[in-house]
């Protein structure tokens, strides 16, 4: 039964490894905003999942017999540790994504340099739009030089950037709502003729402008959402392959109290992180700065924008890591 639950907990961490090369090679197909971003992301990564695997299956000694209690307790806590697993591999995954970056880039709010915005620019070809994207900067262009174009220049830009935006999140692998499916139908059915009353214009692009916000704003706090989980699900990770450690007797004397003891503070400390998520997070994605973009919001939101959730786990499961060679 043990060589059983062994096995399943490293399809779980190889699903991990699967999905981490996944959406590695979605930051890299297209719409990744820099590689020197990209691929740290992906070894700390892949180094929480070999710190973990050493947790888990290194200074076992078969030949040690167990009690049947004991055994009973650690078959048991394997269902919540392999549940807590799974949250822990998703937040990872969540995590390397380079979603919120790009899009920041698309809609040339925050202070990113024009480099980026030129490398994003570059991969629009690579997405189902309709015109293509030259094409439909052309048009805009010519009916921004005319002083009563036939249609409004805006809503058609807002109505393009909206369908970028949707390709891009698709992309990505995000789920698509269907709510951000009815905001791009209802953007593209507005009336895009040009009226030479000044106040119906400004109401219609103001309804554009709504409508487009919605479509980038949802999907993008839903992608935030998801790394929310990753310093509690760390955390529980380390203490449950404290408990189930303990349970097997890894370590003898008082090394086997010290070095447990000292997993199960490093996961509460980890846990305790996750304090960091309380708070708003509705954040403005159309912000003229990062700090605009962020104001008022949760403080794990400021963690993601550095890079750092995933070197803060690494450095807390190297201690550990290092916690067992004494």
């Amino acid at each position: 039964m043990g060589q059983r639950y062994g096995a399943f907990t490293l399809i779980i961490i190889g699903e991990g490894f699967i999905s981490v090369i996944r959406a590695f090679n979605l930051a890299i197909s297209g719409f990744s905003i820099t590689s020197a971003v990209t691929y740290p992301q992906v070894i700390l990564a892949i180094s929480i999942m070999y710190l973990l695997f050493t947790f888990l299956f290194t200074h076992f000694d078969p030949k040690i017999k167990i009690g049947t209690r004991c055994a009973l307790v650690w078959e048991a806590i394997h269902f919540p540790m392999h549940f807590n697993l799974l949250l822990l591999l998703a937040a990872l995954v969540v995590s390397m994504s380079s979603y919120i970056r790009t899009i920041e880039a698309i809609t040339n709010g925050t202070d990113i340099t024009l480099l980026e915005q030129h490398n994003v620019a570059r991969y629009f070809d690579q997405l189902y739009l309709e015109p293509d994207y030259n094409t439909e900067m052309s048009l805009l262009r010519n009916l921004s030089t005319v002083d009563i174009p036939v249609e409004d220049p805006t809503i058609l830009a807002y109505q393009y950037l909206g369908q970028i935006m949707f390709q891009v999140t698709n992309n990505y692998g995000i789920e698509l709502e269907d709510s951000m499916v009815r905001n791009l139908e209802n953007l593209y059915a507005l009336n895009t003729t040009w009226s030479t009353d000044e106040s119906a214009r400004t109401t219609m692009q103001s309804e554009a402008y709504l409508l487009l916000r919605d479509i980038i704003q949802e999907p993008a706090t839903s992608s935030l959402s998801g790394i929310l989980w990753l310093f509690p699900t760390a955390g529980i990770a380390l203490i449950f392959c404290a408990i189930r450690s303990m349970l097997w007797h890894r370590y003898k004397g008082i090394c086997h109290s010290i070095i447990h003891g000292i997993w199960v503070l490093l996961g509460l400390v980890l846990c305790s992180l996750g304090l960091l998520d309380i708070g708003k997070k509705d954040f403005d994605i159309f912000a003229s700065s990062v700090e605009a973009e962020l104001s008022g919001i949760n403080p794990m939101y400021w963690l993601i924008h550095t890079r750092t959730p995933l070197l803060i786990v690494v450095a807390v499961y190297l201690f550990a890591y290092i916690a067992t060679l004494m």
